[in-house]
């Protein structure tokens, strides 16, 4: 949410958790869009990176695989190398999390 006041973009709800029930390939594929509007500068990757990891530790993660779509953003503007470096900063600071640490609030 704070992404999207950020980069301003409103969300269709008050809870994020309601972005994510979709009930079909195009309203998945319209949160999808959405979500990646508000990752507009290397910070916004490595925030997510980052928080992709706090909050899978305490559910024991081990092993992440992730994927991204730079496409847009490339065509947008975005600098891919910057895109990297976020996401490498956000992985490299969330590498040694222990798996009993809480989520953040």
């Amino acid at each position: 949410m704070e992404l999207a006041r950020k980069a301003g973009r409103p969300l269709p709800v008050d809870d994020p958790a309601e972005l994510y029930r979709y009930s079909s390939l195009d309203t998945f594929l319209a949160i999808f869009w959405l979500v990646q509007e508000t990752l507009t500068e290397p910070a916004d990757w490595e925030r997510v990176a980052y928080e992709s990891l706090v909050d899978a530790a305490p559910h024991g993660l081990r092993y992440r695989e992730t994927f991204f779509t730079p496409a847009r953003h490339l065509a947008g503007g975005h600098d891919l190398a910057g895109i990297i470096d976020g996401l490498s900063a956000g992985i490299a600071a969330g590498g040694d999390i222990p798996a009993s640490r809480p989520p953040p609030r």
